[in-house]
């Protein structure tokens, strides 16, 4: 039997999330870094190159958390962990604006409810 070191072992080419409505889909962490790039643009700044960082460091934590464990995430589990990086990275007012435009942008498949916690920011 051969042994296989990390490095020698492939990851696979396509990872997989899951929608509010069910179906699975492939990740795009492209869309990651644009919803980061996107908040910043409503607050008046944009720099690609940090919402690139930021975006790597959320596909790091999705890689080790979900994707090595052969686990889907679902797409709000990926929405709090780019919030959560947002604010460990001290971009606060980014992560705020972040929230706020997931509210906008997922009101016709979001439950009825909104958190309480989402006005308290």
């Amino acid at each position: 039997m051969t042994v296989r070191t990390k490095d020698e072992i492939r990851k696979p080419d396509v990872y997989y999330i899951r929608k509010r409505d069910g179906r699975i889909v492939p990740h795009n962490p492209k869309r990651i870094v644009s919803a980061i790039f996107r908040a910043q643009q409503s607050l008046g700044k944009g720099d690609e190159k940090l919402a690139a960082q930021i975006g790597a460091d959320v596909q790091r934590r999705l890689e080790k958390e979900y994707f090595e464990q052969n686990k889907i995430p679902e797409v709000e589990e990926i929405q709090d962990m780019v919030e959560n990086a947002l604010m460990e990275w001290g971009l606060f007012d980014i992560a705020k604006a972040y929230v706020l435009s997931l509210i906008h942008i997922s009101e016709p498949t979001r439950p009825l409810y909104i958190s309480y916690a989402v006005f308290c920011l």
